[in-house]
Order: structure tokens, then sequence, then C-alpha cells
């Protein structure tokens, strides 16, 4: 779970200072006075970011992604994982912990051989985000947030030539 420090209160004979950037209260006493200060923190709510792996051919072929960022970071169990779509569409949802203000995330794939990507597109509840690279993009996820992001990849094509003459004497 992650938190975030959402204000300081004091309470006393003393004035402070008081910081919530830098998460403190600061002030001078002289003896006798008195000071009681209240830190309060709220649960910042994780987010889930879907990828979705859409392979042409879906023949079962294996795609290995990546994901981190954050201070929060990515559950380690989805920092790195395989999508292979066999027939069908292949997906993982992922759990991201972004800081209340929302934070920098990168989710990308290593292409086989073979293989081009050909399109990364993330959307939030229909709206699109994200900066998409070579093999990846990079998206702010805030906490809450539902994101699906799809990576269309597709497979070199290939050409047989089978030469066939008769009656050639070589």
């Amino acid at each position: 779970d992650r938190w975030s420090l959402l204000d300081i209160t004091c309470h006393g004979t003393a004035n402070p200072d008081i910081d919530l950037a830098a998460a403190k209260a600061s002030f001078t006493m002289a003896a006798g006075d008195d000071v009681d200060c209240t830190y309060t923190d709220v649960k910042v709510p994780t987010a889930t970011v879907q990828i979705v792996k859409v392979a042409d051919p879906a023949d079962g072929t294996q795609f290995r992604f990546f994901a981190g960022g954050g201070k929060g970071g990515v559950e380690p169990a989805d920092t790195s994982f395989i999508l292979a779509p066999d027939g069908a569409i292949a997906s993982r949802t992922l759990t991201v912990h972004p800081a209340a203000g929302g934070e920098q995330f990168f989710f990308g794939e290593l292409v086989p051989n073979d293989w081009n990507l050909t399109d990364i597109k993330c959307l939030d509840d229909g709206t699109p985000l994200g900066n998409a690279g070579m093999s990846g993009v990079d998206v702010t996820v805030n906490p809450g947030d539902t994101i699906t992001c799809t990576f269309t990849n597709v497979k070199d094509a290939t050409l047989t030539v089978v030469k066939e003459a008769p009656d050639d004497p070589a």
C-alpha cells in the first residue's frame, strides 16, 4: 500500500512553520511551551493497466513484456511477463502504485525476430494517452486509473520460390 501526506496541524503555545511538501513542522519553543502536531496520511489507490497483445497471425508466438516506473512501482509479478496469442488476443492486467498526483510508467515489448511492432495505443476510459516509442510507451498513471494499452504486431511475410524446369540439362 502507498500513503500520501495530506495535512499537518499543530496546536499549542509555539507558532509552527509548516512545510507540507517537505513533510515537516518547525518551531522554536521556550521553557514551558507545549506543542502537539498531527500528521494526517491518506491511502493512495492503486491503478490497473491492461496490456493487450494483438498478433497477425495469432500463432502462439511468445512476446515478452516488461513494466516499470513510479516510486511505488509495479507489482513484482507484473514487471516481466509473456503473452502468446494463439488463435485469439492475449492480455494481462497489471497493478501499479502511482503517487497521489500521478507518475510516469513505461510498458514495453521485446519484439521477436521476424515480427514488426506496428502500433501501440493506450486508452483511459476511451481517452488516448501516452507517448509511444519503437518498443514501448510512457504513460502517466494516476491513482484509480484503469488503462488499456494494446500492442499490435505483424509477422514478416515469407516467399518460397520453386524452380521447375522440365527438360533442363543442368
